[in-house]
């Protein structure tokens, strides 16, 4: 009986550490949609090597400040998540108003996809004459937000809805959460 405990316990060890492993998109699609609205993550690569994932803990994830100033008039392009993309939290955005500003924008990401959605999201958006696309890293944490405001008080700031207030998740590959917004172009005044 000992001698095929050993063997079987093993067995079961590599069956499980295969079924974690990621083999493309597919897997990303399953794991994006079996997380809870709430769930997210992002975990770091070095370019051209894989490094081993750690679990972010909850003081490792950045969530910007609140809201700073009255609301400004916005549409919401675009939301977009994607775990383990890297980038940088910032409330100020970048205005993407040519292919090079979304080309440099987007070269912050490590992620798969995360670029070409929001070159996608930027050059499908339907603008009045008066208006302009801007675009940055909301969150980058376990949580994902269920949208944002655009506020202005010495600059138009961009910032998540729908966060806790104090993470207290841990997850295996932080989400970074990319929005893009439309605004009137004299609010950048």
């Amino acid at each position: 009986m000992k001698r095929l405990l050993g063997p079987l316990l093993a067995s079961i060890l590599a069956l499980t550490l295969l079924g974690c492993s990621d083999d493309g998109e597919e897997n990303d699609a399953k794991e994006q949609s079996s997380q809870s609205p709430d769930d997210s993550g992002s975990a770091g690569e070095s370019e051209g090597t894989e490094e081993s994932p750690r679990s972010p803990e909850p003081s490792d994830l950045v969530y910007p400040s609140e809201s700073i100033g009255p609301e400004v008039d916005f549409t919401e392009v675009a939301l977009i998540s994607e775990t383990a993309a890297g980038g940088e939290v910032a409330q100020i955005p970048v205005i993407l108003d040519s292919d090079q500003a979304v080309a440099d924008f987007t070269a912050q990401f490590k992620g798969r996809t995360i670029g070409q959605q929001v070159a996608d999201a930027v050059s499908g958006a339907k603008l009045a004459d008066d208006e302009v696309l801007l675009g940055t890293v909301v969150a980058l944490g376990c949580d994902e937000p269920t949208g944002v405001t655009v506020n202005k008080e010495n600059g138009v700031t961009i910032n998540p809805v729908g966060l806790p207030a104090k993470p207290d998740k841990q997850c295996f590959a932080a989400v970074t959460t990319v929005a893009i917004v439309a605004v009137k172009a004299s609010e950048l005044d």
